[in-house]
């Protein structure tokens, strides 16, 4: 089932697609830039009998209806509302109930304001909420977002989990300290379909924001609990790029731990970062996780030694200070 206007994804869409949204990620989405709706379809991909992924320009939604209202997880820009509202109404003639944001970024809470002007109850993690409600700053890319607008901001915050009920569908929402502080795992019990925000990108190396909280070990650890509570059936939803299976999952899990110990073991010998770069830790990675986002491995691997040297792992085990 499609919506109008919407169409369904194929190689060459998807490929557009992780192209475009990681250039969009890296210089805009978290800079209040809203982008031109004209060219922008909504593409629609059915996972179950009533959950979809959506995908725009931003990030990716995750879209569930019944009888009792539907849920959407993430809004990408606000002028794309429009069509992410006519492909909503396309699945389902009951209104929107609950809108579900994974995190701060502008590129999935953009169009928060278009569904909260209608009585949509926006829910979010509580670290979530304080980022919203006032200015926020994306240091590696150099990007300013003003605060929210009171309608865009979440009415319902968690502190580690919730739970939500409708039709028969059980939604669980868990805390992540990982790409933000204030990342939310969004579990579909029923339909064994997660939304793993930006948590989880495909098509590239992943871009951790330190400025909101995040961290490579939080990476790490959430990465591992979406392992723990799905099984090799469960599909993901990635905040970008095209679906994503439980292999891909334990894959990326793998790509994380293993650059993570590497660039940590060479900190250790008192290498500097050009060092560190120079030893080329993510070398068998690059061909599947190199993208767009992250043009070069140095870039990745640079985010991953500054993580760790802030964090202070050279100390561990070497008497190295950190630098």
């Amino acid at each position: 089932m499609l919506a109008r206007g919407a169409v369904t994804s194929t190689p060459r869409r998807i490929a557009r697609r992780i192209a475009a949204g990681a250039l969009v990620l890296a210089a805009s989405a978290a800079a209040a830039q809203d982008i031109d709706p004209g060219p922008v379809q909504i593409e629609v991909q059915r996972l179950s009998k009533r959950v979809y992924m959506l995908s725009g320009l931003g990030g990716n939604m995750a879209l569930l209806t019944g009888s009792e209202g539907a849920v959407l997880v993430d809004s990408e820009y606000p002028s794309l509302a429009p069509k992410i509202q006519a492909a909503i109404a396309a699945l389902t003639s009951r209104p929107v109930r609950f809108l579900i944001n994974t995190h701060a970024h502008y590129d999935h809470w953009g169009a928060n304001a278009a569904f909260g002007r209608g009585g949509t109850v926006i829910i979010a993690q509580a670290n979530t909420r304080r980022r919203l409600s006032g200015p926020q700053v994306i240091a590696l890319f150099g990007t300013h977002t003003p605060a929210a607008s009171a309608e865009a901001l979440p009415t319902v915050t968690f502190a580690e989990t919730m739970t939500l009920y409708l039709d028969g569908e059980r939604i669980e929402l868990a805390h992540a300290r990982a790409h933000t502080d204030g990342d939310a795992l969004v579990y579909f019990r029923e339909a064994n379909v997660v939304h793993a925000g930006d948590v989880l990108i495909v098509g590239s190396y992943p871009f951790i924001d330190e400025s909101a909280g995040g961290s490579i070990d939080g990476m790490i650890d959430a990465t591992a609990a979406l392992i723990a509570r799905t099984h090799p059936r469960t599909r993901f939803i990635p905040g970008h790029g095209p679906l994503a299976s439980y292999d891909f999952v334990v894959a990326y899990h793998d790509m994380l731990s293993r650059v993570r110990a590497r660039v940590a073991d060479i900190i250790r010998a008192s290498a500097t970062t050009a060092e560190v770069v120079a030893a080329r830790p993510t070398r068998e990675f690059d061909a599947q996780f190199l993208g767009t986002l992250m043009k070069s491995p140095d870039v990745w691997v640079e985010r991953v030694d500054a993580d760790l040297r802030r964090a202070g792992v050279a100390a561990a085990g070497t008497g190295a200070q950190p630098r």
